[in-house]
């Protein structure tokens, strides 16, 4: 579950709050990768395993900007509270970025949950070398 060189090794034990606001109201959100994922006093699951990325998914975050996407999975949480007859659920995807922080959540869907979280584990070595050099290389005259 760590990954291959234990890169997510690090997030295990830690856990990461998010104040947001969504369209039914302000909310505390607190994701511990590894442990469970809650709302305020709703769990919206413990960590299930990793799960393949979603068709599409991807595509429309690149959109975003510029980050670098983690494409490989997504972590996915399950068995939550009950929610309309059924267990909440989310998924948590990720992106490179420096430091590790719950970036958003949302609930595209009633009792499914989605969320971006930020994190060095995400980033791909090869493609971070590979920005780091287009930076330092000077620019054909």
């Amino acid at each position: 579950a760590f990954g291959g060189e234990y890169e997510w090794a690090q997030l295990h034990g830690q856990c990461f709050e998010l104040k947001s606001e969504l369209s039914v109201g302000s909310f505390t959100f607190k994701l511990c990768p590894f442990g469970a994922f809650t709302q305020d006093s709703h769990k919206l699951g413990d960590f299930e395993g990793w799960l393949p990325m979603p068709e599409g998914v991807a595509e429309a975050a690149r959109t975003r900007g510029e980050q670098l996407i983690y494409e490989a999975q997504v972590m996915g949480f399950g068995g939550g509270d009950s929610c309309d007859g059924t267990p909440r659920s989310a998924a948590v995807y990720f992106e490179c970025a420096a430091d590790n922080a719950l970036v958003s959540v949302s609930e595209p869907s009633p009792c499914v949950y989605s969320a971006w979280f930020a994190t060095p584990s995400a980033c791909d070595p090869l493609e971070l070398r590979r920005r780091q050099a287009a930076l330092t290389t000077p620019a054909s005259a």
